[in-house]
């Protein structure tokens, strides 16, 4: 059995789901507070898991819903938005306004399935109390739209013997018949079924919960999980939710990637505002603590293994290091050890070290024509990129791989060759995947656009990534730079980047082949875009991205011909002769520009000076 196997929280039990979840670097604990909240996150960084940890939680009988537990504990419902079912083009053809009506009947009938299905999971529920609830909410909330809806339930399921599947059924007909309006929708007809809303539905629908169950002073929890997976119009219904602030019953958290959330307003045009109306956790670790980013990892290993009935392994025996690469390490530090004796720079030999090692490796390695491994335990963690998901799929394939090769074999640990050669695997797939951005077709953008997205946008996005790719390796491996680890950069005139190359570069955080954040500018004392090469490409590009310790900015310029041709741009940010002094006491060059005015400027982490021409 692989114990790596990639399993959707979704699809997972809840016993399953509470041995394999780690909380550590979840924020788990502000999440769970009485505050709406909003959790940012990659695809695969660990969003589904957290709301459906939180899911399995609930009560399983209703004895424990005790008077106690209704005054300190929550009561979670799990609400995914999958695609396609609220982001349909049909929605698109209508008046915003009948749009947003008809989302929001939709998104509510998806709500009630989702409080069903919480509701069944609670034994010992008195039928008694799920009638007079079923009742009022058929007879109080409904109007005489729905009268079909019921016939229909009707004829499914018996109201007396299963009162929430009968309301279940009712919620599959209202569903049913917004389909089938858009099936057979003429121009200029309007929907003619039911409309619910916030405080005449939503409301309702958990205080008459909490009213007919007994259960007078329990909190719900709405957990929306990929809310991403909403038109921006349709998220404004979800923003209603948070506006009202009605936390004394309900609360909403949602889950979703930064460029798929966009809208902060409701129908009504009012908006919403973090800290004041909602707080946030963002789980992408770009620039994780280390050492808590490697615990994480090295517990969902530990978890995954007891999970799967395997002896523990440590990480580090689990994905042993290159023993060549490793006695070519050792050799490099009595270089520099010699080397740093000779110059006697300000800083320690360990800081030396540090900030030397890995690009002479590399400079070793590529003199010899050999390749580096990326093989080993903190090697992975640095290809992972800061997403669980990617650490567990390059685990998957290199288990499968390794209990090929070993047969009847108990693993215990995997071959270092395999660890790069699926490592590089995944890289290239990860880059062939691109193409998928040309097959969705239609890309709606953080400013709400929606931009039609043909070959030549995907293609020029592949070239972008080449360059920095070939760039970030032409620094690592130049012998006389004082920081040659740079895999990040900003843009030093964000105000002239033309609407392609906005489209290119959000296209590329989007689809996680750049990872965005923000950095306060040494110089300018404000925030900065920060954008990072996704670590995953590494093996790809034949570069080392361990810690992220600086970054290069390039101009609109710069990038515009990144885009367009990757020789012309390495041409332009070719290495100089001029150099200065840094702080170790060595004469170091750098990057510059030699026409139209633009520059690369490299800000050192650590260093208070920007080196410019």
């Amino acid at each position: 059995m692989n114990p790596f196997k990639v399993i959707f929280p979704e699809n997972m039990k809840d016993e399953q789901i509470q041995s394999l979840f780690v909380s550590e670097m979840t924020n788990i604990d502000n999440v769970m507070n009485e505050n709406h909240h909003i959790v940012w996150g990659s695809r695969g960084a660990g969003k589904s898991m957290l709301f459906r940890y939180m899911y399995s939680k609930n009560p399983h009988n209703y004895s424990d819903l005790t008077d106690d537990y209704c005054s300190n504990q929550h009561f979670n419902i799990y609400l995914k938005i999958r695609h396609g079912t609220l982001n349909v083009k049909e929605y698109l053809m209508l008046e915003e306004a009948e749009a947003i009506s008809i989302s929001e009947h939709m998104l509510n009938m998806l709500l009630t399935q989702a409080f069903v299905a919480a509701l069944k999971k609670v034994d010992g529920i008195p039928i008694t109390k799920l009638k007079k609830y079923v009742d009022d909410v058929a007879g109080s909330i409904y109007d005489y739209r729905i009268t079909d809806s019921i016939g229909r339930a009707n004829m499914k399921v018996n109201a007396e013997e299963d009162p929430l599947s009968w309301l279940h059924q009712i919620t599959v007909a209202e569903i049913y018949r917004i389909s089938d309006y858009f099936r057979h929708r003429k121009i200029g007809e309007q929907y003619e079924g039911a409309y619910t809303g916030y405080h005449d539905y939503v409301y309702m629908l958990f205080s008459t919960a909490r009213e007919c169950l007994g259960l007078k002073t329990l909190k719900f929890f709405i957990l929306v999980d990929d809310a991403g997976n909403m038109y921006p119009f349709q998220q404004r219904i979800i923003n209603n939710w948070i506006a009202n602030r009605d936390h004394d019953l309900l609360t909403v958290k949602i889950s979703a990637t930064k460029n798929d959330y966009v809208c902060f307003s409701t129908t009504n045009d009012f908006s919403i505002d973090p800290v004041h109306d909602y707080s946030e956790t963002d789980l992408d670790v770009i620039r994780p603590p280390k050492e808590k980013y490697k615990k994480r990892i090295a517990d969902i290993i530990t978890k995954r293994f007891e999970t799967f009935g395997l002896e523990p392994i440590s990480p580090y025996a689990l994905y042993p290091d290159d023993i060549m690469q490793e006695t070519l390490k050792e050799e490099c530090r009595r270089i520099l050890e010699e080397r740093y004796n000779s110059i006697k720079p300000t800083v320690s030999l360990s800081v030396y070290q540090s900030r030397h090692l890995m690009p002479l490796v590399f400079q070793k390695l590529n003199e010899t024509g050999r390749n580096y491994s990326y093989s080993g335990f903190e090697n992975l963690v640095n290809l992972s990129s800061g997403i669980v998901r990617n650490f567990i799929m390059m685990s998957a394939e290199m288990w499968d791989l390794t209990t090929a090769e070993k047969g009847n074999e108990v693993v215990t640990s995997i071959p270092a060759t395999i660890q790069t050669a699926v490592a590089k695997r995944q890289a290239e797939s990860f880059l062939d995947n691109l193409s998928i951005i040309y097959r969705d077709n239609i890309y709606s953008n953080r400013f709400q656009k929606s931009t039609r997205i043909d070959f030549s946008i995907v293609n020029k996005l592949r070239v972008l990534l080449q360059s920095l790719g070939e760039y970030y390796r032409k620094r690592l491996l130049a012998p006389d730079l004082s920081e040659q680890i740079i895999f990040s950069f900003s843009i030093s005139d964000p105000s002239k980047l033309s609407d392609e190359l906005r489209v290119i570069l959000d296209l590329a955080t989007s689809y996680s082949y750049l990872q965005q954040s923000t950095v306060t500018g040494k110089n300018s004392g404000i925030r900065e875009e920060l954008y990072i090469l996704n670590r995953k490409l590494s093996p790809y590009y034949r570069i080392y991205t361990g810690a992220l310790k600086g970054r290069v900015f390039f101009s609109a310029s710069d990038l515009q011909l990144a885009i367009t041709s990757v020789g012309e741009f390495l041409k332009r940010t070719k290495p100089q002769s001029r150099s200065i002094a840094d702080n170790e006491g060595e004469q170091i060059s750098m990057f510059v520009n030699t026409g139209d005015n633009a520059k690369v400027i490299v800000e050192e982490e650590g260093n208070n000076e920007v080196l410019s021409d």
